[in-house]
């Protein structure tokens, strides 16, 4: 797991092949430190693929909203961190910074949160 580095958003931990295997659990147990969420999947029996399609699903961006951010330090602050977070899709100056960007409703949640008077 050292090789992966810090992140900047979630990890899913995927046991494969668990079919081949009589007790999952010291697997799922060895991965738990690294990572928040551990999906065991067999692709020859088809279990867990449900389970790891909807984890991905959800840690996707899934929606594309656009911000009005306030054109001081806060706001360009904030910007810069949804580059770091989101996928940023438009830019905007003026009066104020207008940013599209896709990313999952926490990020922007978390984006509104960060600039007071964010819209």
């Amino acid at each position: 797991m050292n090789a992966i580095g810090d992140t900047q958003g979630p990890v899913i931990g995927v046991l494969n092949k668990v079919d081949a295997v009589a007790d999952v659990a010291p697997h799922r147990e060895a991965l738990a430190d690294a990572v928040d969420d551990v999906v065991a999947v067999s692709a020859i029996a088809g279990d867990g693929l449900d389970s790891l399609r909807d984890r991905v699903r959800d840690a996707l961006p899934t929606k594309t909203e656009t911000l009005y951010l306030p054109n001081d330090g806060d706001g360009q602050a904030t910007l810069s961190w949804l580059y770091d977070y989101a996928s940023v899709d438009d830019v905007t100056y003026g009066d104020d910074i207008a940013v599209t960007v896709t990313a999952r409703p926490t990020i922007l949640e978390r984006a509104r949160a960060k600039a007071p008077g964010a819209t």
